[in-house]
Formats: C-alpha cells, structure tokens, sequence
C-alpha cells in the first residue's frame, strides 16, 4: 500500500524570503555594533564612529584606514620589513578596550545575541 503526501511550502518559504532574513540579520548586527562598543579603542571616537553594516547584512565594516591594524593588532612596516605589535591602547573611556574587539563581545554577549536573532527571525515571520 502506498501514501501519497503532499507538502506545500508555499508559506514557508515566503517567510523566510531573503528579505526577511536580512532584515533578521541586521538587527542582530545593529545589537552586535552596540555592544563591541565598550571593546574598540577610543581616542576620538573615529574608530567607533565610523562603522557600518554590509547591505546583505552579513557583517561590520570598520572604514577607518587604521581599523585593521587596530583590529588585529599589527602594524605593518614595509621599509623594515615585518609586523609590529600595538602595545597601548587608548582606554581611558572604553577600559576594556583592546585588539579582536569581536572575540571579547562575543563572550560576553553571545547569549544575547542569540535571542536578538530569535525574536528578529519570529518577527519576520509573524508579518
């Protein structure tokens, strides 16, 4: 004896369309913007000030020319050949400032994040 079933998805995958997924995304990045905050060095605030989402939602981008050298912690010098540590950091308003601001947020605020997404993905697919 056979069964026949017959599944439409219809629905489904009108929810989850792409633009309801970048929309997810991008209020999960705006929470993850908000709390490595505390994490990016601060002297002026150029650095910290100057961020912005991918359009698709799948990241930061830190436009400052210094950020990555910020982010991981070398500088490069090609007249001596090599990468050089950044030993200080400013800290005096963000004293947990530091390199792979990225990697401290997330353990702190993994948990967070998580939920942001959750509630985001539900929203999305309760319109």
């Amino acid at each position: 004896m056979a069964i026949k079933v017959n599944v439409d998805l219809n629905g489904i995958n009108a929810r989850f369309s792409q633009g309801n997924v970048v929309n997810a995304r991008r209020k999960v990045l705006n929470q993850m913007e908000s709390d490595m905050q505390r994490f990016v060095p601060y002297r002026q605030g150029n650095l910290m000030k100057d961020v912005a989402a991918n359009i698709d939602g799948t990241g930061l981008r830190y436009t400052q020319p210094y950020a990555a050298a910020q982010f991981y912690g070398f500088i490069a010098n090609y007249k001596r050949g090599g990468m050089y540590p950044i030993r200080n950091y400013t800290t005096v308003p963000h004293p947990d400032a530091g390199r792979r601001w990225d990697l401290r947020a997330k353990g702190r605020y993994m948990a967070d994040w998580s939920i942001v997404g959750q509630r985001a993905i539900m929203k999305e697919i309760s319109r």
